[in-house]
């Protein structure tokens, strides 16, 4: 599984560190705040994404968080990830549902309060920039000869 294309999902994401990954939009509010907030959710466009996401949460979360079972089992069974922002998001492109879309994200875990089996931790799942996603390079231009009547020493080119 990749989540640019030359790395796997495991070597690039990193704790508190923006990454970029490729997704399909299944709902969003980025042009509108609801409950004062902007969101984009997404199903990542990669096999086995809840498992390695769920494996790096895992690993994250640390053996004194009591919630850990939780988080985890919710990462494996998600069907989108919802990335969410108060500020307003970088976006490029007309996005809408079904569109592939190439995100600029940040996961975040925080404490949230400390129980007598440990710490209970919530994660954050940041929105910075929703690009669609251009997969087809643009096709070679042909330019055709324009020669004016009555001269044919110029040729010109009509770009």
């Amino acid at each position: 599984m990749t989540f640019t294309g030359t790395k796997s999902f495991g070597n690039i994401l990193e704790l508190d560190q923006d990454f970029r990954f490729n997704a399909v939009v299944c709902d969003h509010s980025l042009t509108e705040k609801e409950e004062g907030r902007y969101w984009v959710a997404v199903q990542p466009s990669y096999n086995g994404w809840q498992t390695s996401y769920a494996m790096w949460l895992d690993s994250f979360l640390g053996e004194h968080c009591a919630n850990r079972a939780q988080l985890v089992q919710e990462a494996i069974i998600a069907r989108e990830l919802v990335f969410e922002t108060i500020n307003t998001p970088l976006t490029s492109g007309e996005i809408q549902q079904g569109t592939q879309v190439d995100l600029k994200v940040r996961i975040e875990i925080n404490h949230i309060r400390t129980v007598e089996s440990g710490d209970i931790k919530g994660v954050r799942l940041q929105l910075n920039c929703c690009d669609e996603l251009v997969q087809e390079s643009q096709p070679a231009q042909t330019f055709a000869e324009v020669v004016p009547s009555g001269s044919v020493d110029k040729i010109y080119f009509d770009f």
